[in-house]
């Protein structure tokens, strides 16, 4: 996009008559307004990317048709980006100084809406899919504590379908997103108190099979059903996890292996032959309640505190020192019975649980497999002069 009026009325003209094969390029973008307003500012961010970010030779393959790189008017901002939706359920849609904020959610329903204006206001800073995981465990509690029955259940999940599919994003497109479904909740994630209005229940997790399931059957039943006119909904795509505790004969997952026949919709996520395990993706790494990190105090002040303390004296949220910066960060509580104990050769020790992972020379390895002799970085950014550790 090189000069000034001429060039952009070129454009404008080319989008209206449809002369230009990017108008139809992306089946999610309608011919439109909103259409229009994308093509113009990603006409700019296409020459943006070809004159500033890649190599000449490169971008001049591109130009010359050598080559053809992809999405190149997409924003420019990350792609693909993962959100904790247990973060949002305990703390409510908000944070952005200025704006509308809510309080956690106490409903189903209202959980469910939260979550569509949660994503629908993310996917504005993502140039691909906004996702969250845990989503039929994380919304089990609300089934339990409202009380309510399968059909309305499968209305909130049918209201919730429906919205993430209204085309809001920038250029008349539904929010690219993705849901992942644990079918069993992750060990880690079981044991955990179960959240609703940001507030723990007597139960856990794993005492929620029941509603889990409900919600599960609910969002398949609906996937298949399509909209008023029985077309597919597109959006959220479904990832299930597949683990050696899957029930794969249980009557609930019926409607599930019917949108996999009928749509091949979702993606599985294989941890049967992987070597992986299902709380690494969302693992923490706690350590023991002894161990000692850098935090603001609420005068703003640099502390040393043990981290089991930090409940009591931060309300669960903290600034916390970590590679020279400060970040916020929150306290969360993970029971264990088995706590590994690793001395440094500097003379600090750490208490952690025994899957806490560590990168070693040898790779990553987690604190049970830790051997004498393995060198563990160490990192002192931002530390007192004392030099903490040396």
């Amino acid at each position: 996009m090189k000069g000034g009026t001429v060039d952009a009325v070129a454009l404008i003209r080319r989008y209206l008559d449809q002369a230009d094969w990017r108008v139809r390029e992306n089946a999610n973008i309608g011919f439109s307004a909103q259409g229009l307003n994308l093509y113009l500012s990603g006409s700019a961010i296409e020459e943006f990317w070809l004159s500033e970010i890649y190599p000449q030779e490169l971008a001049e393959a591109h130009r010359r048709g050598y080559v053809h790189i992809h999405d190149l008017r997409g924003p420019l901002c990350p792609y693909c980006v993962g959100w904790d939706l247990a973060d949002l359920l305990i703390k409510g849609f908000g944070g952005v100084p200025g704006r509308v904020e809510s309080k956690p959610p106490k409903h189903l329903s209202t959980a469910l809406l939260q979550l569509v204006n949660f994503l629908f206001t993310l996917q504005q800073e993502a140039a691909g899919a906004v996702a969250v995981s845990n989503w039929d465990t994380l919304l089990a509690p609300f089934v339990r504590e409202d009380g309510l029955s399968y059909h309305q259940v499968k209305q909130a999940v049918q209201e919730f379908v429906f919205n993430m599919n209204v085309p809001t994003r920038v250029g008349a497109q539904p929010p690219f997103s993705n849901l992942t479904l644990d079918i069993t909740p992750p060990p880690g994630l079981a044991k955990l108190p179960a959240m609703v209005g940001g507030k723990p229940m007597s139960y856990t997790y794993g005492e929620l099979q029941e509603e889990a399931r409900m919600l599960v059957r609910a969002f398949f039943e609906v996937m298949c059903e399509g909209d008023a006119k029985g077309r597919p909904f597109t959006f959220p795509i479904p990832t299930i996890d597949i683990n050696h505790e899957f029930p794969w004969d249980d009557p609930a997952l019926k409607p599930m292996w019917e949108a996999t026949a009928k749509y091949g919709i979702p993606y599985f996520a294989n941890f049967l032959t992987t070597g992986r395990e299902r709380d690494e993706i969302r693992s923490m790494c706690p350590l023991a309640p002894s161990t000692k990190v850098w935090v603001k105090n609420k005068y703003g002040r640099p502390e040393l505190i043990e981290i089991g303390k930090l409940g009591q004296a931060h309300n669960g949220e903290y600034e916390v020192l970590s590679r020279g910066r400060w970040l916020k960060g929150r306290f969360v509580r993970v029971p264990t019975k088995e706590v590994v104990r690793v001395k440094l050769y500097n003379g600090i020790e750490i208490e952690m649980n025994p899957d806490h992972l560590n990168v070693t020379r040898r790779g990553i390895v987690p604190a049970r497999d830790l051997h004498e002799g393995d060198y563990l970085p160490f990192d002192k950014a931002g530390l007192p002069d004392s030099g903490l550790g040396s």
